[in-house]
């Protein structure tokens, strides 16, 4: 499945995760302690995906130091079908 998918294990444990919020929208550091992975081990991996068009990164509306990881709009469409 891998294969076919070209999403690594890292990837996949990332989406999955952030599939199950609310707009497939959250906090980097929410999302880091619920997977109990660093927010630096996260934010690398975020990156990549990034630039791969996987998910999308913006400031948080709450707070201007934090950022918010959410799905891309394909990936969210892709889902509820």
């Amino acid at each position: 499945m891998a294969a076919d998918s070209q999403l690594s294990e890292a990837d996949y444990d990332v989406l999955s995760n952030l599939g199950e919020t609310p707009g497939g929208r959250i906090r980097l550091t929410d999302l880091a302690a619920h997977m109990r992975w660093s927010p630096s081990r996260l934010s690398h991996q975020v990156a990549r995906m990034r630039q791969r068009g996987l998910v999308t990164h913006e400031a948080s509306p709450d707070d201007g130091r934090g950022s918010v990881i959410v799905l891309t709009e394909h990936l969210v469409k892709a889902e509820s079908e």
